[in-house]
């Protein structure tokens, strides 16, 4: 094989590589568990000094909740989600979602970046009500996932995980042109048929 061609198929081979580019082939988190270390990034450290608190979370992304909670008793905490008479005097730990967001976008023809972003409002008050932490903590998960593996990494139950994939040039710009082009035509047609139908009566 001469040398040029064989220089020419290998920067084929590389050109489409890059192009195709590499996944990982290491387990990616779901866009769910990715949500859910976020949060722990964000509020797992933050009633440090109160070991027995009130938690309270919001309704919606129950599965934050359930991750923090996980991890604080293991740490030893005790943790409370309703107020009772055991734990009315007790230091209390709420947060609330501010903005949440599934992003994808078009890596060559296989792949796709994934963006996800999650913003946490928190409030940590002292069980006589003093304010001991009152902040905002907003972080990004990202990495490059195999097309066909979005519906896996999504979860149906949460729209909140799932995101829309761009469209390619041809379904944004061709395709609408070609349907505005066809509707364009059967108008067309439809005038002039009927025009000379009615000069040949």
């Amino acid at each position: 094989m001469p040398a040029l061609h064989r220089s020419s198929c290998r920067l084929a081979l590389v050109l489409l590589a890059f192009w195709i580019g590499p996944v990982t082939t290491q387990a990616q988190p779901t866009n769910l568990e990715a949500f859910q270390q976020i949060a722990l990034n964000c509020l797992a450290e933050v009633p440090a000094a109160t070991p027995a608190f009130v938690l309270k979370p919001p309704g919606q992304m129950p599965y934050l909740r359930q991750a923090l909670v996980e991890h604080w008793q293991r740490q030893n905490y005790s943790v409370y989600l309703n107020a009772d008479s055991a734990s009315q005097a007790l230091p209390a730990f709420a947060y609330r979602i501010e903005q949440v967001a599934v992003d994808y976008a078009r890596a060559g023809r296989q792949n796709l970046d994934r963006t996800l972003t999650l913003a946490l409002a928190y409030t940590h008050t002292a069980a006589d009500g003093r304010l001991l932490a009152d902040t905002r903590c907003a972080d990004t998960f990202t990495d490059r996932i195999a097309r066909g593996d979005r519906e896996e990494v999504e979860t149906t139950a949460y729209p909140e995980t799932q995101g829309t994939v761009p469209q390619g040039w041809f379904r944004r710009y061709l395709e609408p042109a070609v349907v505005i082009g066809s509707a364009a035509l059967g108008t067309y047609l439809f005038f002039t048929l009927r025009s000379t139908r009615q000069s040949t009566n």
